[in-house]
């Protein structure tokens, strides 16, 4: 697996994923509406412009990509992972590639919102609940949770 630093033309990908994955991995957290809002959100414009604002991460096989993962000061931001490799511990990988990457930073904490279904993963990488949030997104609300992790150099 190849990890790089995400480019403007990546954009389209990186909206195809987001928007897939939401629609494959996430149909039971979200309602019909939260997935149409979230799906027209993530358009490749918008990745474009996100690229601008924050360090995003391409995970590649094959020249496929299978994953993105950013940092935005210290928040961990646009975190996916293809469902068509859940489970195989690229998602472990990425956490432990920004985690990294935000101590190159000078980061000491990181912090992210994760959806229901992915708490159970940040747990098992350290991360607590800090609260519970409501995410608005174009007069749509999402329940999520605040997460956080005090970062330490291994």
């Amino acid at each position: 697996m190849e990890i790089r630093r995400a480019k403007l033309e990546d954009a389209n990908k990186i909206s195809y994923l987001v928007i897939n994955t939401s629609a494959t991995h996430n149909p039971n957290n979200y309602n019909t509406i939260q997935a149409t809002t979230w799906q027209k959100y993530n358009t490749p414009a918008r990745i474009k412009a996100q690229l601008q604002e924050r360090t995003v991460f391409c995970a590649f096989i094959n020249n496929k990509l299978v994953g993105t993962i950013g940092l935005k000061e210290n928040w961990i931001v646009g975190f996916y992972v293809s469902h068509h490799i859940r489970g195989k511990g690229l998602g472990s990988e990425l956490i432990h590639f920004i985690e990294n990457y935000a101590l190159e930073q000078n980061q000491k904490e990181l912090f992210l919102i994760a959806t229901p279904s992915a708490v159970a993963f940040y747990k098992s990488k350290n991360y607590s609940i800090t609260k519970p949030v409501i995410v608005t997104l174009d007069h749509v609300d999402y329940d999520e949770f605040e997460m956080h992790k005090k970062l330490t150099k291994n």
